[in-house]
């Protein structure tokens, strides 16, 4: 189902009534992210939090998205602020999801990114939460997400600064909301950002024309396996074999192409990919099919190798996956296992192929690095 996010791009009226601003960009061609940027002023803070009181309700804020070809078919999701003074004295922003709308099936597939920090005296904005025009990954509200954003004695011991004569601490707001479609995969309990996969592009009948090779005019050989397939659907779905059968190559004169450097069965999936959109055997030969995706310039079957890979990491794959995102320039997949190293960092490092790995490639240690940093900072 093809939805568009419906809250019209402007303001409208939070819980509190504060304005939110609304507006929408996309990530890619095929994933829209909702904007909604707003206040949160607490009046009279500095007597809020009391031995009985630890928490302060914020806003309700809400996205919609509707389905466009059918305009009424509207998916609402809310979700609730609240600030926790916690045990250690720190304010704690803390968002979930909340009163969810009648008959809105995609709720559990919306994923949300947050970014608060304060306003003071002079409008700037301090300590903030991982700030970043564009997020580099999203989350399930779930049962909620918290953090830490500043401590209590902080705020009242520079009254003037954070409070000003209006007595009320002033927060800036940002909530990113990806619409449903797009989604994350969660992996030993994290979420690691899934890759975008263009959509379908060829029809299911063509798998027959592939198997009965009906008409076929080249044949495709690899490990001792021949294969008769079609030119032009070749090159209709690959530059590189369009380029073989347009200039004065061997493929075009013997139309006979030889593909030395994968096996017969990664040939199988790739043939059966660039006629039917489907990889029988992607979850055993993914890493074989990402470099054949990059050898024969094929961006969706290199998607859906991205997103089979990254949905499979694990402690003993993900330095193996992060190498190969860079030899065959694999941006989704790199930085979905980037992501998954700054979380599981510990053990990372005691893995066998840690040293080696930061000696051979210099240049992926400094991703990593700039990654953990970035992880450190959200975490503050």
């Amino acid at each position: 189902m093809a939805v568009a996010f419906g809250v019209p791009v402007g303001n409208f009226a939070c819980s509190n009534n504060t304005v939110a601003k609304v507006s929408d960009y996309k990530l890619t061609t095929k994933s829209k992210v909702q904007k909604i940027d707003f206040k949160w002023e607490i009046p009279n803070f500095a007597h809020q939090f009391t031995e009985s009181r630890t928490s302060i309700e914020g806003p309700v804020v809400r996205a919609r998205t509707i389905d466009v070809f059918h305009a009424h078919a509207i998916t609402e999701v809310r979700w609730k602020l609240q600030m926790v003074l916690d045990c250690d004295g720190f304010l704690c922003v803390e968002v979930k999801q909340w009163d969810t709308a009648k008959g809105s099936a995609e709720n559990s597939k919306m994923q949300v990114q947050l970014n608060v920090c304060i306003s003071v005296a002079n409008n700037a904005k301090v300590f903030c939460i991982g700030f970043r025009e564009v997020p580099c990954c999203f989350m399930k509200l779930g049962k909620g997400h918290s953090w830490k954003l500043i401590r209590q004695d902080v705020v009242l011991g520079d009254h003037h600064r954070y409070l000003g004569n209006a007595e009320q601490l002033t927060m800036l707001c940002t909530s990113h909301c990806l619409q449903p479609e797009t989604c994350t995969y969660a992996v030993d309990q994290l979420e690691v950002p899934l890759p975008v996969v263009p959509p379908p592009v060829m029809g299911s009948g063509m798998g027959n024309v592939l198997a009965e090779g009906l008409f076929s005019d080249v044949t495709v050989v690899s490990d001792g396996r021949t294969f008769p397939a079609h030119r032009a659907v070749l090159a209709q779905r690959s530059e590189v074999f369009r380029k073989m059968f347009e200039v004065n190559m061997t493929e075009k004169c013997d139309r006979h192409v030889v593909i030395q450097d994968l096996s017969a069965d990664a040939v199988s999936d790739l043939l059966t990919f660039i006629y039917t959109d489907s990889a029988p055997n992607i979850k055993e030969i993914a890493p074989e099919l990402l470099a054949a995706a990059e050898k024969y310039n094929i961006p969706r079957l290199k998607a859906v190798c991205e997103e089979e890979l990254a949905k499979s990491l694990d402690i003993d794959n993900v330095i193996n996956r992060l190498i190969e995102s860079e030899m065959y320039q694999a941006s989704q997949l790199k930085d979905a296992a980037l992501h998954w190293i700054s979380k599981h960092a510990p053990d990372v490092v005691k893995t066998a192929s840690w040293k080696p790995f930061c000696e051979q490639h210099p240049e992926l240690v400094t991703a990593i690095c700039e990654q953990f940093a970035s992880y450190i900072q959200m975490l503050k």
